[in-house]
């Protein structure tokens, strides 16, 4: 496992390790900047889940995390 991790830490720039320990808010970025940023996670909380409802249905979940997601470039090497 250690070697695993010196193994990925070296394949990643300084942006990349920034941008993995970066949280963004849902609401006030895109998918765009979650690549530009290499942004490591995203919240969705105080209200602003997809459709600005309540309780959003699950598909409209499974629409907003999949517009989200994206593949590091370190990940794969």
């Amino acid at each position: 496992m250690a070697q695993r991790v010196t193994d990925l830490l070296a394949r990643m720039t300084l942006d990349d390790k920034i941008g993995q320990m970066t949280q963004a808010e849902r609401g006030v970025i895109s998918p765009a900047q979650l690549t530009q940023y290499r942004v490591g996670s995203v919240l969705s909380g105080g209200g602003s889940g997809p459709a600005r409802t309540p309780r959003p249905p699950g598909p409209t979940w499974s629409t907003t995390t999949s517009a989200v997601r994206w593949p590091p470039r370190w990940a794969s090497r």
